[in-house]
């Protein structure tokens, strides 16, 4: 074999070790960037009534999932905070959009009982879509709200970081009946 040969052979083998290199490592960062973005969430129509028992509320998430592929969030929760203490930790149940009405109990909507009873444990958010998902629960009672001034929706992404994002926020000690926090942005 001459040395012209040897060397046009190592250069094609040094090639296309290089081609196949270029070609997973290409494909790895794709994977990578598809997976780059944020999941946004914006709460409306928070409604805490207090003077049911057990007491209950309510309100609507939109999420957005700017990535390009679909995401879950799991263990969803509302958690009640005093401060940056964890006080109460509620389940949530999807709602239909239209169970909601005016009912003439201070603190203005409620959902009625027409809910579809499915507990929410996960929302799989598909990706640049919006979701718009009615969510209601109950606290154990009224006393383990007692100093709390804020509530946090909570969830599990799927390798385990926690996402979290405020609902709303009100004064630590408002009056019987009437904790009628403000929305916020999530």
């Amino acid at each position: 074999m001459s040395l012209e040969v040897s060397a046009e052979l190592q250069g094609a083998v040094v090639g296309g070790m290089l081609t196949i290199v270029g070609v997973v490592t290409g494909a790895l960062l794709e994977r990578f960037l598809r997976r780059l973005g944020k999941l946004r969430c914006a709460f409306g129509e928070w409604n805490l009534n207090v003077d049911y028992q057990p007491p209950s509320f309510s309100f609507i998430g939109k999420f957005f999932n700017e990535r390009d592929v679909g995401v879950g969030l799991r263990d969803i929760r509302v958690v009640f905070y005093s401060g940056r203490v964890e006080k109460e930790c509620a389940e949530l149940y999807f709602g239909h959009e239209a169970a909601l009405h005016p009912d003439g109990q201070p603190g203005g909507t409620r959902f009625r009982e027409e809910y579809t009873g499915q507990r929410a444990e996960a929302l799989n958010l598909p990706a640049g879509q919006w979701l718009s998902r009615p969510l209601r629960g109950s606290v154990n009672d009224k006393q383990s709200l007692q100093g709390c001034d804020r509530a946090v929706f909570r969830g599990h992404l799927p390798k385990g970081k926690r996402f979290e994002r405020e609902i709303a926020r009100w004064p630590v000690s408002p009056p019987p009946g009437e904790a009628g926090p403000q929305n916020s942005r999530g």
